[in-house]
């Protein structure tokens, strides 16, 4: 009796755990299924465009979206013609974008000439001011500030040395004419006084002579 409910008991036991094992098998099943179908469910690609892109970027676009086969990828024409026809365009932009910046250069460097033959001409102008300024016209000649006044100076100089020398020479000569005058009263005085003892000596011998006259008369 008892080894009859023992059996009875094992299999509902069993029959239970048969049946939670095909309902997980069936739920997993389900569940296996539907993540499937949301597995198998693809987002729609983006529009296939080369616009607003670098030539990098749209190789790498066609690369990616090009189909494979075997060892080739297999692009389609009207890609590669909308890259030839890009690549071609920005080659163009930048032959242009280079003819523009060379004209540009061209023109820079025009223009740079043109302002350091001003700035030249300027700097030239300028010394020349410099030198008119600090420098003097004297007998037709462009001369210096500290030249001329280092001739003038030495004119003065020479000028003041001359006077005193002429000075010295008037008042030599000043002195020899005053020694000479006084030499020549002296000798005036002295022939005056010779004059007069001559005259004297004259008036002596006339009278003597006319004493001795008249005494050879006498006799």
């Amino acid at each position: 009796m008892r080894l009859l409910r023992s059996t009875i008991l094992f299999l509902a036991i069993l029959l239970c755990t048969v049946t939670y094992a095909q309902e997980g098998t069936t739920t997993a099943t389900s569940s296996t299924t539907q993540t499937t179908k949301k597995a198998t469910i693809r987002k729609p690609r983006p529009k296939f465009t080369l616009k607003d892109k670098s030539i990098d970027e749209q190789f790498d676009l066609i690369y990616k979206r090009s189909t494979k086969y075997q060892d080739y990828k297999v692009v389609k024409i009207t890609w590669y013609n909308d890259l030839r026809k890009n690549i071609k365009d920005s080659i163009s932009a930048q032959v242009q974008m280079w003819k523009e910046a060379n004209t540009e250069t061209i023109k820079l460097k025009s223009e740079v000439e043109t302002l350091n033959n001003q700035l030249n001409t300027t700097k030239t102008n300028l010394d020349n001011v410099t030198n008119e300024k600090d420098s003097l016209t004297f007998m037709g000649m462009l001369i210096k500030k500290s030249t001329y006044q280092t001739i003038l100076w030495s004119i003065i100089f020479l000028l003041v040395v001359f006077s005193i020398i002429c000075f010295l020479l008037y008042k030599r000569a000043h002195v020899v004419t005053k020694r000479t005058q006084e030499k020549l009263e002296d000798t005036q005085k002295e022939f005056d006084l010779h004059r007069k003892r001559a005259l004297e000596k004259e008036q002596v011998l006339a009278r003597k002579l006319l004493t001795e006259q008249k005494k050879n008369q006498s006799f």
